[in-house]
């Protein structure tokens, strides 16, 4: 037995790839719970920050809003400013990549104070151009909300770990260049758009898929009478990130073999189901008591699936590769 677990930890050491994955998904796993369990007085000093940040900006564009606390109004049109607004639980991701990625300690810091700074800066652009949508069209702001919230700071996450790992390892090829992510946040309209006419029927096929797997385990699953974008189909939209990322590699590097792909979205919808279950489980049978573990979970699809997608199934490596078609 001691010679087995031998065998596999020499193995699991001596492959990079293995080693940074385990890295990277134990320091996000860390770093989730951490936020989740943090005091109360951190996130309300977050939101503040963001409130007063996007305020600021706000007045630089001739918008002068009344600001209470954590709220934003304008002519009637009133946004709260919560957690999951700041860019404190993406910027895990790219905090994570830095620590897990093999580099000399000099560049992983310089990607810490280059580049989270960076996101926070955008996220405070975002929020302010999501509550200018929101004064101009209130129906607009929820799927405008969701866009820039979910795929466009997922973007701005890898196109920052690839030119971290331009500077930071210069021996490696073929990476996505700011081209090709522009490309593939272009072409995400077109998933984005068919997602929103897409993503209903899909959960439903998720929750009856459900429901009959719980109740054959001997659990009850009261599915909901309608549903709403949070938090019923916005769990699938990061589906829409990775068809754009595959479709902008396919039309610049051509990594992306068929196989994995399939391989990949099949895995994809796997989780989608786990994530529908697991709430069901939680909130209704009462199976799982922390709510700090649910709650990174949740982020961590929310966010953590199309970046380790990404990684995985789209090589990055010193040498082309001639992609499977």
């Amino acid at each position: 037995m001691l010679t087995s677990l031998s065998a596999v930890k020499k193995k699991i050491s001596g492959r990079p790839g293995v080693r940074f994955s385990f890295t990277f998904v134990f320091v996000c796993l860390v770093l989730y719970l951490s936020l989740e369990t943090a005091p109360p007085a951190f996130f309300h000093f977050v939101n503040r920050a963001n409130t007063l940040g996007t305020g600021f900006l706000l007045k630089l564009a001739g918008i002068v809003p009344r600001i209470t606390n954590d709220m934003i109004s304008y002519e009637g049109f009133t946004v709260k400013v919560v957690g999951e607004c700041s860019a404190v639980f993406i910027s895990i991701l790219p905090l994570a990549f830095f620590i897990a990625y093999p580099s000399r300690a000099l560049w992983k810091i310089a990607g810490v104070f280059a580049g989270l700074p960076l996101l926070f800066i955008f996220n405070l652009f975002r929020i302010v151009l999501v509550f200018m949508v929101g004064l101009a069209s209130p129906k607009l702001f929820p799927w405008v909300h969701l866009y820039f919230g979910q795929v466009g700071m997922i973007f701005l996450v890898v196109w920052i770990c690839m030119v971290w790992l331009k500077y930071a390892k210069k021996d490696i090829r073929q990476l996505p260049d700011t081209r090709m992510m522009l490309a593939a946040f272009v072409v995400s309209i077109l998933p984005f758009t068919a997602w929103i006419w897409l993503c209903k029927p899909y959960t439903w096929m998720l929750l009856w898929t459900a429901r009959l797997i719980l109740e054959l385990a001997g659990f009850s699953a009261v599915l909901p009478g309608a549903l709403a974008l949070y938090p019923h189909t916005f769990i699938s939209f990061n589906i829409v990130v990775i068809l754009s990322l595959v479709m902008a590699d396919r039309m610049f590097r051509k990594q992306m073999s068929k196989k994995k792909f399939l391989t990949g979205m099949g895995s994809l919808m796997v989780l989608h189901l786990f994530f529908q279950m697991l709430p069901i489980l939680f909130f209704q049978n009462r199976l799982m008591q922390s709510q700090p573990l649910i709650n990174a979970l949740l982020v961590i699809h929310q966010f953590f699936l199309p970046f380790i997608f990404w990684v995985a199934l789209v090589p990055i490596s010193g040498k082309a590769r001639k992609a499977n078609t």
